[in-house]
């Protein structure tokens, strides 16, 4: 949480007197912090946050891994590239996943999204929605999941045997 992620921070600052901070991985839990280290010069390193608002958001912050936008616009560039007809999308009902699945679709242009899919972060259960992906019939499929939610995702997908059926022209690929 943003506010476990500042305990912790003014913990390691202030008893341990830390010269750098590598986490959180969380946007939240970043944007946190942003006050903290701008204030105490500390360099904050993230391996994982990716809200677009944290860029440049102060000299003492970096990231490891890319912006929402930038890579649901490679994604996206890719999926034009492959010349997809129809892309099925399954997503976390966060900020993260609204982001992620907002800046997709204006990457793929004219491609359908069908069906787009939000999922809590509670669902144990996805094969309904692995059903409806099934049935869509897309050429490819989009997920923005947390490791954990993708993890069970895709047990029950090679569960019930769900291959995404791809257009005549990728089927070589």
């Amino acid at each position: 949480t943003p506010a476990g992620a500042v305990a912790v921070a003014r913990k390691l600052l202030d008893l341990s007197h830390a010269e750098f901070l590598i986490g959180d991985v969380t946007s939240a839990g970043t944007q946190a912090l942003i006050p903290i280290i701008t204030s105490r010069k500390v360099l904050l390193v993230s391996p994982s946050a990716s809200d677009p608002a944290l860029s440049n958001s102060s000299p003492y912050f970096v990231r490891v891994w890319p912006s929402d936008v930038y890579e649901a616009e490679v994604i996206g560039k890719y999926a034009q590239e492959k010349a997809f007809h129809k892309i099925a999308v399954i997503y976390a009902n966060t900020d993260y996943g609204l982001a992620m699945v907002d800046q997709f679709k204006k990457a793929v242009g004219q491609i359908a999204i069908d069906p787009a899919i939000a999922t809590n972060r509670e669902t144990m259960d996805y094969r309904a929605t692995l059903q409806r992906v099934r049935n869509s019939k897309p050429d490819a499929l989009f997920i923005v999941l947390y490791p954990e939610d993708a993890s069970r995702l895709l047990q029950q997908a090679t569960e019930l045997g769900l291959s995404v059926p791809r257009s005549e022209e990728h089927t070589s690929e």
